[in-house]
């Protein structure tokens, strides 16, 4: 006789016995954990595996700096600061030229 008396139970407001009321913020703050939870499932680094992406901007690099195809990693990145330092000689020279040959002063 108990058991049928659970079976018809109900809440105050209808609902069946052993439900539970959910409303849209309750189902919003779900969303919101599972969602922030997959996300650091994502961000973290596999190990024994170097990210494609660090691999291809390496690869770039190398292909932009001359003679960095051939050298090692720390090497790239000293060639690579070697470079810059020339390249922005290069682009205060040529403004030199230019204001020389124009006759205009700049504030650079």
């Amino acid at each position: 006789m108990r058991f049928v008396h659970l079976l018809e139970a109900t809440h105050d407001d209808g609902r069946p016995a052993g439900t539970r009321r959910t409303n849209k913020l309750t189902k919003l703050a779900h969303d919101k954990k599972r969602k922030r939870r997959f996300s650091r499932r994502r961000n973290v680094a596999r190990p024994g595996r170097e990210s494609a992406g660090i691999v291809r901007r390496i690869r770039t690099l190398k292909s932009l700096i001359p003679n960095g195809v051939s050298i090692g990693l720390e090497g790239l990145f000293a060639e690579t600061a070697d470079y810059i330092a020339s390249l922005q000689t290069r682009v205060r020279t040529m403004r030199m030229v230019v204001e020389a040959m124009t006759g205009c002063n700049s504030d650079r």
